[in-house]
């Protein structure tokens, strides 16, 4: 049981030398600043109604040459299961015949994820003539707001903000619908 133990604390420390840590996601990304859902809400409750107004504003800062597409959507927390596929038993000539799916060539392309409720934002954010590497660069700030109603079903929501091309750029923001 102490070896156990001391070859976690070991691991745990080379981890802490190579700079690797267990958190949480940052707050903000190179790009990102801010993401936050707004709209009207219970006196004294911060969960939202069905079908209400809110409103999603992200902050960001431009430090790069090259014009940059961001797509916000609302995500679903916990989705409903989808039911397991059971194929309809076919009987010929009194013998039980269970069909085989036929495979099909389906093209490589990203999916859309299942539990996507809507898209809130797609907008293009402008070369900064004036960017270059992030960190040295002096970037330029703006903002997006747009307005969009909540979704009628109640649960656990995620708005999700990203630049396609590199999906590990994002930023996001966890809200209730009661």
């Amino acid at each position: 049981m102490f070896g156990v133990a001391a070859a976690f604390a070991l691991l745990a420390a080379i981890f802490v030398a190579c700079g690797i840590s267990f958190s949480a996601e940052p707050e903000e990304t190179e790009l990102f600043k801010r993401l936050s859902i707004d709209g009207d809400s219970a006196p004294g409750a911060s969960d939202f109604a069905p079908g209400a107004p809110l409103t999603l504003l992200l902050e960001y800062e431009q430090p790069y040459t090259v014009l940059i597409q961001v797509r916000c959507e609302v995500l679903e927390a916990d989705p409903p299961p989808t039911p397991d596929h059971t194929p309809t038993p076919l009987i010929v000539l009194g013998i039980l015949i269970t069909p085989e799916p036929t495979a099909v060539n389906i093209p490589r392309i990203r999916p859309t994820p299942f539990n996507k409720v809507i898209d809130v934002l797609v907008e293009d954010i402008a070369a900064n003539p004036d960017g270059g590497i992030a960190g040295e660069a002096t970037p330029v700030a703006g903002t997006f707001e747009r307005q969009f109603l909540a979704p009628d079903r109640p649960g656990r929501y995620i708005a999700k903000c990203f630049t396609p091309l590199d999906v590990n750029n994002a930023i996001r923001e966890e809200f209730t619908i009661s």
